[in-house]
């Protein structure tokens, strides 16, 4: 989920700004054509470990090691979303450079992102929220096990799709529908669960509400919303290529969502893409990019099928 942070959130990400000028690599232009990845640069400065990579800036309050297999494994992960997304972005450097801030606990997280936010696992911000991208950050708990597999891919996948929109804000739906299907398998059968649990109880949201929210829904509702964001997402991932997921969701704010899908997947209207949903509810989950990776090893990164699954 993407959060506002307290005012203290900006204290490292100023140490980062202070010695970013120095840590700039040799692919570090939006003009390089290279076709390898500039090497990782370390650096330090009042005990924060920093790894500098061509699209990352990592902070470890632990030690060099920890900073740099991140950096390493934040790269590969971009690019193999961007992959599983249908983005072009292999010749396309993030300027400035997404900053992951990785704490040991809950405390020294809540401490950066609000106490009120203690209960998630990571949070992501991108500023401002339209036009050019000033700011790319996202702060990881390390005590969650596996954090680099259960919660960088869904925060990362965030990072991605406010790229995408940026003279308006992507639809809610859509923006956490997607990054759901990077959580692994267990944690989307739990979204799941959710969903037919809320749908049993009538709590779910029509087709209408969902794709036109704005708003997270009261904490009633929560579990049933992401469950329904998750599905819908899964849903129109199965009737078309990757690229029109994005198509669909943009063209849906200039024309309306009747319009957007009959022009995008050819479903004439809410009713035929109710139906369609709710047929598809109870197809099995299945993990949008695989991650055969330990927490903190290199690892290499297994990419699964965006659609058709």
């Amino acid at each position: 989920m993407q959060k506002s942070y307290s005012p203290i959130c900006f204290v490292l990400g100023l140490l980062l700004d202070a010695i970013s000028p120095a840590l700039v690599g040799a692919c570090d232009s939006p003009a390089c054509t290279c076709d390898k990845l500039p090497p990782i640069v370390l650096s330090s400065q009042r005990g924060c470990w920093v790894a500098t990579s061509a699209n990352f800036q990592v902070c470890s309050l632990r030690n060099s090691n920890e900073a740099e297999s991140v950096a390493e494994h934040c790269e590969k992960l971009r690019s193999s979303l961007a992959a599983a997304y249908g983005l072009k972005i292999e010749q396309a450097s993030w300027h400035p450079k997404c900053q992951i801030f990785l704490h040991v606990d809950a405390n020294k997280y809540g401490a950066i992102v609000g106490k009120e936010f203690m209960q998630t696992l990571g949070s992501s911000l991108v500023k401002p929220e339209t036009g050019e991208v000033a700011s790319r950050r996202i702060d990881l708990r390390t005590d969650v096990p596996n954090y680099l597999q259960e919660v960088l891919p869904h925060e990362l996948s965030h990072v991605l799709i406010a790229d995408l929109f940026r003279a308006c804000a992507p639809p809610l739906w859509y923006d956490e529908g997607l990054a759901l299907l990077t959580d692994s398998q267990s944690k989307q059968a739990l979204h799941q669960r959710n969903l037919r649990t809320g749908m049993k109880r009538g709590r779910e949201f029509t087709l209408s509400e969902l794709l036109t929210a704005t708003e997270y829904p009261p904490a009633d509702r929560v579990g049933v919303f992401y469950g329904q964001c998750a599905s819908l997402a899964r849903c129109l991932c199965r009737e078309g290529s990757p690229e029109k997921i994005h198509q669909f969701a943009e063209r849906s704010k200039e024309i309306g969502v009747n319009l957007a899908l009959k022009e995008c997947y050819g479903i004439a209207g809410l009713p035929a893409l109710e139906q369609a949903w709710r047929k598809s509810i109870n197809q099995p989950v299945r993990q949008l990019v695989a991650l055969d990776l330990p927490a903190k090893s290199s690892g290499s990164f297994s990419q699964t099928s965006f659609a058709g699954e």
